[in-house]
């Protein structure tokens, strides 16, 4: 496949490895790193997010591939283990969920759902990282082709997506807006972990203000700002960055 570049791992291989991305990070963690909470995720503690996934896996591999939405729930029996004994029973279900969503066309929310999470647990723990793997490059191909679907069922003008030899047309020509924008920050404005304030701040060609009802599936944007800086960006312009529109001067 395709998108920007060639990703030769399937959904199955993209989905393991970011399990097992997030099992490293976790694995040998103080209590107190797993109680932190997660900015991204109001309400929730990151051993609470995990806790999510475990139900998440539990709930596909009984046939219900679409990722619950909901907190975690009294007699889930991973509730009572200890944070080495949750992360030893979320480990055992690797196999078979890898399995799932290589097999079944309809899982890769299951891979979406899982990157989306591997970034809010980096975010709450400061170790930001892999936002450039192939998992986060297919999740926004698939997160753009919804994301049309639903400009097209509003009757939203056209748009153009760019973004690091990627590019993504709503609908067809005439292009009422074209948007240059870093793909992390595209993943996670799809996945609701943007405020409206952040996205305008975005390299657009003309308001946004059209787009931005429609960008996250799950409805409203964040009301606040969520600071996930870019480690690779110097702090003096990552700060500027949160703060001014592309279309702003430096001062």
């Amino acid at each position: 496949m395709i998108v920007g570049r060639e990703i030769t791992a399937d959904r199955g291989q993209l989905w393991l490895a970011a399990q097992q991305r997030i099992h490293d990070l976790l694995t040998g963690r103080a209590a107190d790193g797993m109680t932190r909470p997660v900015p991204a995720m109001p309400g929730y503690a990151v051993r609470d997010l995990i806790i999510r996934l475990s139900g998440t896996g539990a709930d596909a591999l009984s046939g219900n591939i679409h990722p619950t939405r909901t907190p975690p729930q009294a007699g889930r029996p991973w509730l009572a283990m200890a944070d080495a004994q949750l992360l030893t029973a979320w480990k055992a279900q690797a196999g078979p969920l890898a399995s799932l969503v290589r097999a079944q066309p309809g899982a890769g929310q299951l891979l979406i759902d899982l990157v989306t999470h591997e970034h809010d647990l980096r975010s709450a723990l400061d170790r930001p990282g892999a936002r450039d793997d192939d998992a986060v490059v297919l999740s926004v191909e698939l997160l753009a082709h919804d994301f049309s679907d639903r400009l097209r069922a509003a009757g939203a003008p056209a748009l153009r997506m760019t973004c690091e030899q990627w590019g993504h047309d709503t609908a067809p020509p005439p292009y009422h807006a074209i948007i240059v924008a870093d793909r992390f920050e595209l993943f996670r404005a799809f996945t609701g972990r943007r405020s409206a304030a952040e996205i305008r701040r975005w390299m657009w060609s003309a308001d946004p203000a059209p787009y931005l009802p429609y960008l996250y599936a799950g409805g409203a944007l964040r009301d606040t700002d969520l600071d996930e800086p870019d480690p690779d960006i110097p702090p003096e312009y990552a700060a500027r960055l949160r703060t001014q529109s592309w279309r702003e001067p430096i001062g």
